[in-house]
């Protein structure tokens, strides 16, 4: 699982499809090759906080199955994320999962 270049990134926010929870904001892009990236505001700290909430992020879209191949995505967490159980951060990625899969 690969992350997007800073160009590919732009590209994503600018002409993706935006879907969101309550904690996290999943864009799309299609078609792809199935590039995956996380995003975090410093809001959440210094480089290790937001790096371990970007694990925790990438953990979550993992066990919820993934984004399609056919499809490059980045998922912003809010500030939030910090403080939502890992439980609740994979139902989330698990819905935001299931609106690709319903073309939403």
């Amino acid at each position: 699982m690969n992350g997007p270049s800073k160009a590919r990134f732009e590209t994503i926010f600018a002409k993706g499809r935006r879907h969101s929870g309550p904690t996290l904001r999943l864009v799309v892009l299609s078609p792809g090759t199935g590039l995956f990236g996380v995003a975090t505001s410093k809001k959440l700290g210094e480089k290790p906080p937001r790096n371990r909430q970007k694990r925790r992020v990438r953990e979550a879209f993992r066990l919820g199955g993934g984004l399609p191949a056919t499809v490059d995505g980045v998922v912003i967490a809010s500030e939030r994320v910090a403080t939502v159980p890992f439980s609740a951060l994979l139902d989330e990625a698990r819905e935001l999962l299931g609106r690709l899969d319903a073309g939403a």
